[in-house]
């Protein structure tokens, strides 16, 4: 029988979710890195768009990195790394926390984590 690319899907070489935390946690350093330089570069609302990009790639990682483990640990590990940030960002000079962006971090974490899952158990 024939594995079609949902199948296929399911099953993560060992060696993928091993590199999906490390990668995770370079794009988290490289956040909170770039952070006092990069306020203001993408206008409002398309600041938005980079954040549902951004926190829906590292829910992504996170989960497929902890495959087996329970939905909520993926989701609420993405959700610090944002709260973390709108934090961070409310001691910069230039930059603003948001709850918007929270809010959307929050949104991002959840549909990536779910996605992850859902793909997973299929």
């Amino acid at each position: 029988m024939k594995e079609g690319p949902r199948f296929a899907a399911r099953r993560l070489p060992a060696a993928v979710r091993i590199l999906c935390l490390p990668l995770a946690g370079v794009l988290i350093a490289s956040l909170f890195k770039a952070a006092p330089s990069i306020g203001g570069i993408i206008p409002s609302p398309w600041d938005l768009l980079a954040h549902l990009s951004f926190y829906g790639v590292i829910g992504i990682l996170i989960a497929a990195g902890l495959r087996g483990l329970p939905f909520w640990l993926p989701f609420l590990l993405t959700c610090a790394v944002g709260a973390a940030d709108e934090i961070y960002q409310s001691f910069l000079p230039g930059r603003v926390a948001g709850l918007d962006d929270f809010t959307v971090d929050v949104l991002a974490a959840a549909l990536a984590t779910w996605l992850v899952y859902r793909s997973l158990r299929r």
